[in-house]
């Protein structure tokens, strides 16, 4: 890989979400108060509280004959309940800045920067975003995490997330915009993980069914737990099918590659990066397996005195 390509590539991976500590005052373009820029805030605060039917609406309709909407939004794993309730709160809260637009005719190519709250920061206070125990919170609770979130944006306190990202738009019959993701000229990409049963180890994807082009770069999200009484020590052997692909999937960013070491009821959130290279246009789709080894713990040595 070239070496300009992999210095973009890596700062995608590490450029795209910065913890930001100074005001939000980019020198932006007006914020155009359009149906297309509507639609592309509507979609960023969407995929942020994992409303996956909501950002599904607002892709275009050659996208949606490629996958339907209940597809779509079960490969996603979406939020429901209160956990959704508080995440669409905390989507409410973004700043959000146009950086570029440029459209002709029917088209239009539209670069946004945004800051949103950061899910990690408050994940002690959310139940690490478990959704189950989320859910079962009582009315009072509840009320209790939302005014305390509330107390945190009044104290300034929120720590906020900054991201920049660029859509592809298109004008539709019926005069509104949507989203363009040319879903027909990417690859499936589906992820799944494997353990032994008695390890503990469980893996969760934030998204386990992308479409992605050949020579794009793209992140998967998970956390892995550790829910046995156990610590666990394993390595990650990368499965791809068809196995012909395989040798074209190259890591960019991968924390899978070094043994992995959990406490019993530990949690780590990880974000591996690929990109596929070379010729693989007559493959649609491929399946990345994430199949963990379990290995003998080491006893800590204790010296003698």
């Amino acid at each position: 890989m070239p070496r300009h390509k992999f210095y973009v590539l890596l700062g995608w991976v590490v450029g795209l979400i910065t913890i930001a500590a100074i005001p939000f005052d980019w020198l932006e373009l007006p914020l155009y108060r359009d149906d297309a820029v509507t639609v592309i805030k509507n979609y960023v605060q969407a995929m942020y509280a994992r409303d996956f039917a909501e950002a599904y609406r607002l892709i275009s309709a050659e996208d949606q004959r490629i996958r339907d909407q209940e597809d779509y939004v079960r490969a996603q794993g979406p939020y429901d309940g209160f956990t959704l309730r508080l995440a669409k709160s905390l989507a409410e809260k973004m700043d959000f800045a146009v950086l570029e637009d440029k459209r002709i005719g029917q088209r239009a190519r539209i670069t946004v920067r945004f800051k949103l709250p950061s899910p990690e920061d408050l994940s002690p206070l959310v139940q690490n975003w478990d959704s189950e125990k989320l859910n079962l919170k009582t009315p009072l609770q509840q009320r209790q995490i939302l005014d305390k979130v509330e107390q945190l944006t009044r104290d300034n306190k929120l720590l906020m997330v900054e991201a920049q990202e660029t859509f592809e738009m298109v004008k539709e019959g019926g005069g509104g915009w949507r989203l363009f993701f040319d879903w027909a000229a990417g690859m499936n990409v589906t992820f799944s993980f494997s353990a032994p049963s008695d390890s503990g180890i469980d893996l969760q994807f934030e998204e386990k069914d992308l479409v992605m082009k050949p020579e794009e770069p793209f992140a998967v999200r998970f956390k892995i737990k550790n829910r046995g009484s156990h610590a666990v020590a394993a390595t990650i052997v990368h499965r791809v099918e068809p196995s012909i692909v395989g040798d074209k999937l190259e890591m960019v960013q991968c924390g899978l590659l070094s043994p992995l070491t959990l406490a019993p009821g530990k949690e780590q959130e990880m974000v591996s990066v690929y990109i596929f290279t070379g010729d693989i246009s007559q493959t649609k789709h491929i399946a990345i397996a994430y199949e963990f080894k379990v290995e003998p713990m080491v006893p800590s040595i204790v010296p003698k005195i």
